[in-house]
């Protein structure tokens, strides 16, 4: 374990995250002054908050400790691929939602015309 190292990756994940060393602390329960000073290397965060940590920080606790990211496998590439389905097949059944929707409005409509033109005759 590099202390310099795990801060400077620290830091750069919490920047990626377009968060301040403050809003962190305040997800961990620890003061910004113990985040500046992890990210600085002059100390090294709890034992019990290196899980919390690496979860906000979207990094994995090997990550962490080693002080780097680790090279993209074929595991970690799944992920990004699994949540973007997820997204592709919620908006597949809006779509589906809003097509049966309207299928159902012209129905309607055309039984209204239907009866409209009989009562005419």
């Amino acid at each position: 374990m590099n202390v310099e190292k795990t801060g400077a990756l620290i830091a750069s994940s919490r920047r990626k995250k377009n968060m301040t060393q403050r809003e962190l602390a305040e997800m961990l329960h620890v003061t910004d002054r113990a985040v500046s000073k992890w990210e600085r290397g002059l100390s090294f965060p709890d034992v019990s908050l290196l899980a919390p940590l690496a979860d906000i920080l979207g990094l994995t606790l090997t990550e962490l400790l080693n002080g780097e990211l680790s090279p993209q496998d074929f595991d970690s590439d799944e992920r990004p691929l699994h949540e973007i389905l997820a997204l592709s097949k919620a908006a597949l059944r809006d779509r589906t939602v809003k097509l049966r929707l309207h299928v159902l409005v012209l129905l309607v409509y055309g039984m209204i015309l239907i009866i409209v033109r009989i009562s005419l005759v």
